[in-house]
């Protein structure tokens, strides 16, 4: 069985497409800022949720 590699990435965007990405990583098992809208200059960390 292959060890799957563990990566962080750093997206800077536009707080509505901030809004599609959070919703797209949450439907994939992420947990993270329930946000309405995203602030500019803010730090918003997403997690994968352990099974």
């Amino acid at each position: 069985m292959k060890k799957k590699e563990e990566k962080n990435i750093l997206i800077v965007s536009h707080g509505f497409f901030l809004y599609v990405l959070a919703k797209e990583l949450e439907k994939q098992g992420y947990a993270g800022a329930r946000k309405r809208r995203f602030e500019n200059g803010r730090l918003y960390i997403y997690e994968k949720e352990q099974t």
